[in-house]
This record gives structure tokens, C-alpha cells and sequence, in this order.
């Protein structure tokens, strides 16, 4: 699911609460810029469903957009830090455990998410073709 980054976008992911009367299983991981000022990232950071939440410098990452298919470097840097919310309802934390990131088990997510994250940096020859 696309969350648009404003208020409207987290709504949906707020619906998950009637699950927690039926015992459903839900978890969201909701990326989203880090634009900390925003009442996006107000409404992930004061859910009662956060149970994780990393921010990847704009340094440390690229992306890859809806064109990459008509270049010949799909890579693009990152303009802005990028936010990895992840909202679980209690019985979706117990069937897909995410550990807080000052855990060892916490730590260790980030760490993939930074692996994962540096994969879309565009290498110093796609930078310099895409300056031109």
C-alpha cells in the first residue's frame, strides 16, 4: 500500500485498531520521507501501534523512481532522509516480532535497513552523468 506523506496517508493504517477486538494480525511497514515537521510523521511517532521507527540519512541512500526504465543509471540520490515506521497490532507484534532499535535484535534491523537502503546510491559515474 503507497501512504501519501500527510495525514490523509495514515489513516488507513489506523483502521487496523477494530482488528484488535477480532484478535486479527496486522503489521504495516510505512516508509515515508523524513520530514519530521510534517502531521504524517506526528501521527506515526504518537501511534499506539509504533513499535519500530528508523530514519536513513539522504546521504546513506538513493531511490530508484517511476522512470529508472528510461535511464541507462535507475539510481538517483536521495534529497531527503527516508522514515521506516512499523505499526503492529499486539497480535501481529507477537506473530512477526520487531524489536525497538536500542535492542541488540533493534540495532541489527537498522543495520539491514542501512545495507539494504545504501544498495540504490548511484555510483560516482552515474552522479556525474546525471549532472550534466
Amino acid at each position: 500500500m503507497e501512504v501519501p506523506a500527510n495525514q490523509d496517508g495514515v489513516e488507513p493504517v489506523g483502521r487496523g485498531k477494530n482488528s484488535r477486538k477480532r484478535g486479527g494480525s496486522l503489521s504495516f511497514a510505512v516508509v515515508v520521507p523524513g520530514w519530521t515537521e510534517g502531521d504524517c510523521w506526528a501521527s506515526l511517532s504518537r501511534s499506539p501501534y509504533l513499535r519500530f521507527r528508523h530514519v536513513v540519512a539522504a546521504k546513506d541512500h538513493g531511490f530508484c523512481d517511476g522512470a529508472s526504465h528510461q535511464r541507462k543509471d535507475p539510481y538517483r540520490e536521495s534529497p531527503y532522509d527516508t522514515a521506516i515506521f512499523v505499526l503492529q497490532t499486539d497480535s501481529g507484534a507477537r506473530k512477526w516480532p520487531v524489536s525497538d532499535g536500542d535492542s541488540e535484535a533493534g540495532r541489527s534491523l537498522k543495520d539491514a535497513l542501512n545495507t539494504a537502503f545504501a544498495q540504490g546510491r548511484p555510483t560516482a559515474a552515474a552522479k556525474k552523468r546525471q549532472k550534466r
